[in-house]
């Protein structure tokens, strides 16, 4: 928990894509300033961060994963996220310039909550980003505890 004692709201991001990572810290942080976001360049990477989060350390409101990665791929890293009993009850959104059927049919049978395809017009990506942030905000803060260990 923070100073003024609410927990830490935050997501993670996770897209190999340097331009589309700060593209999605832009528009968060204008569309909604209380919200933090974590970029990490892989399903690994984003992996390892929750691995190492301390004891009493807020969990992410929401993992937004990428589907073309590198190392682990988003729908890989989506597998292990929802296998991981620690892991499995934070929400995965995919997001994803893919919209083949059998890539949204494969994430929504891992547990995805969500399949979104990257929007091409700053319209559709400013509804898409206030989605995230209403995701986060519709959640309740979880802390990680020895059991997590």
């Amino acid at each position: 928990m923070n100073q003024d004692s609410h927990p830490r709201k935050y997501l993670l991001y996770a897209d190999d894509d340097v331009d589309d990572r700060e593209i999605m810290q832009d528009m968060i942080a204008e569309i909604d300033p209380h919200l933090e976001v974590v970029m990490l360049s892989s399903g690994l990477t984003l992996l390892e961060f929750l691995h190492s989060l301390p004891v009493h350390a807020t969990y992410p409101f929401l993992i937004i994963l990428d589907v073309n990665m590198p190392r682990f791929d988003g729908i890989e890293t989506l597998q292990k996220l929802k296998s991981d009993r620690d892991l499995q009850h934070i929400p995965v959104v995919m997001f994803s310039t893919s919209n083949q059927r059998q890539d949204i049919d494969r994430c929504m049978h891992f547990g995805a909550r969500d399949f979104i395809t990257k929007p091409i017009c700053s319209d559709e990506l400013i509804r898409v980003t206030s989605l995230f942030s209403n995701y986060c905000h519709d959640l309740p803060a979880q802390t990680k505890t020895l059991k997590d260990q």
